[in-house]
């Protein structure tokens, strides 16, 4: 049969072949079949379903609902078994899918399908997310390579490779979601946009015939900000994954690796991060085992655990942070809030644990310190300065140190110390975590050092007379203070000089 042409399904085809006798009842034939442009559709419904796709395989397909033309090239011949072999190449032409159940919309899918007896080669399948926001910079678009594979009961194993560019964060991939991911994606709603480069997306069934995929791969951000009030904002950066997903019920054992050229955590910098994390099953556990970055000119240092293994109080969790030659102004509140804004060097220790989801289960220690302060005309420290000053004449302080703990949403410091030339401020309080609200009682002392007291000096200043008491209280950026003099006259600052 040469160049043989009919019209089928609305659209021309053009045949070639050849039908050869044998011996058996049936003769040998090879046909090749060339039909250009033809309605996917129409295809489908009548030459597919229960022919060369099983019922169920063809329902799965059928769902996406196919639109648009196709050049289709088949190859039909029967095989030693006398039962009809076909090998369909599907070259798409501009088509569309419509997945209905999660809200999305694919277009201008082009590439190649190779279907034959069970099995399907993808090759450079590439689609448009329709109804996306594009620009210049940004168009949505996604591709996908490599073999799937089906029996009487539809797909049962896959091997692909995805490459994604420009996806948005948006209710529509909440939906492709399922189990725990599904529950943490609204949780830390994020916005922005993503690339994905997934070198092995591999589905199989486990012994007990439920689906499962392998993911090997990276997620680059771009953008991105986590959290309902953004307290992560402005993420740039790239995670690497290795996990097993159960389709149904969620992620296996996982291990990832996270770094961030730049990211705003409650409006403070963050650079240079690498954080591995690993994810227990059985457990319900991730664990950050140490993750190190650049903090605002120092570094920070940390670890966490977060489990949630407890069907009653899923959330326990422990977290360490180190931090060292951080500036203070910008770690204690971000360039965005001026007031309230300490000048300095800053270092300290974090260590808190609890249940995210109880405000009262926080328990904790923090110890920070900070040196080289500078005087800032709206900050607190100047102001207790500046109350200071109008009883004591010249006091400067250039460093201070807090010891305190957590509990709830209360911060008690058991020790707080301003110190300078000469003078010593140090005493006790409290800090509200939710309100800002703080409540100080200080007393000044004086010793005859321009260091910081030595361990002697400290107790020398503790037993002898406070020069004044000092009462801070109020909102922590704009505080109230009220100095209460011990001695009944102005002390001007050489006074010290001349006791030593």
């Amino acid at each position: 049969m040469t160049d043989i042409k009919a019209v089928c399904n609305g659209a021309d085809i053009f045949m070639n072949g050849e039908i050869t006798e044998t011996s058996s009842e049936l003769p040998k034939y090879k046909i090749n079949i060339k039909s250009p442009r033809t309605d996917i559709d129409k295809w489908l419904n009548k030459d597919l379903k229960g022919k060369i796709l099983s019922e169920k395989t063809f329902e799965m397909i059928s769902q996406l609902q196919i639109g648009g033309k196709v050049d289709l090239d088949i190859d039909i011949s029967n095989g030693q078994q006398d039962k009809p072999e076909y090998k369909i190449l599907v070259n798409c032409l501009n088509n569309t899918v419509d997945l209905k159940k999660f809200a999305l919309s694919l277009k201008d899918i082009t590439g190649q399908l190779t279907i034959a007896a069970n099995k399907m080669e993808i090759t450079n399948l590439s689609a448009a997310i329709a109804n996306s926001i594009q620009t210049e910079t940004e168009k949505p678009r996604i591709r996908i390579s490599g073999t799937v594979s089906a029996d009487a009961n539809g797909i049962n194993s896959a091997l692909l490779g995805l490459k994604a560019n420009d996806i948005a964060f948006d209710n529509r991939l909440g939906l492709a979601l399922a189990g725990e991911l599904k529950k943490v994606y609204r949780q830390i709603a994020p916005t922005g946009r993503f690339d994905l480069y997934f070198e092995k997306i591999k589905m199989t069934k486990s012994q007990i015939n439920r689906k499962q995929l392998e993911l090997v791969g990276n997620v680059i951000f771009k953008n991105c900000s986590f959290g309902s009030n953004r307290g992560i904002d402005k993420f740039n950066g790239e995670l690497q994954l290795d996990c097993l997903y159960r389709l149904g019920s969620g992620m296996e054992d996982a291990e990832f690796f996270l770094t961030a050229q730049n990211m705003l955590v409650k409006k403070r910098l963050l650079e240079n991060l690498k954080m591995p994390i690993v994810y227990k099953a059985k457990t319900k556990t991730m664990i950050i085992d140490e993750f190190v970055a650049d903090c605002l000119g120092g570094k920070i240092i940390g670890s966490a655990k977060l489990n949630n293994s407890s069907p009653n109080l899923p959330g326990q969790y422990d977290f360490r942070l180190s931090f060292d030659n951080v500036d203070a102004a910008e770690f204690i509140r971000p360039a965005s809030e001026q007031r309230g804004r300490i000048n300095g060097m800053a270092g300290g220790e974090l260590d808190i644990h609890g249940n995210i989801n109880d405000d009262a289960s926080h328990i904790g220690r923090l110890r920070a310190t900070i040196s080289k302060l500078k005087e800032r005309p709206s900050g607190p420290i100047e102001k207790l300065r500046t109350a200071v000053t109008e009883i004591v004449t010249g006091v400067t302080f250039t460093d201070m140190v807090m010891d305190s703990y957590i509990r709830g949403r209360e911060l008690y410091i058991e020790q707080f110390s301003l110190y300078g030339p000469f003078v010593w401020l140090k005493g006790a309080g409290r800090f509200d975590l939710n309100t800002h609200n703080i409540d100080l009682e200080l007393s000044l002392y004086s010793f005859d050092s321009e260091k910081e007291p030595s361990f002697i000096e400290s107790l020398t200043a503790g037993l002898s007379p406070a020069l004044l008491k000092v009462k801070v209280f109020g909102i922590y950026s704009n505080p109230k203070i009220k100095s209460i003099p011990l001695l009944f006259f102005k002390i001007p600052f050489g006074f010290f000089d001349i006791l030593s």
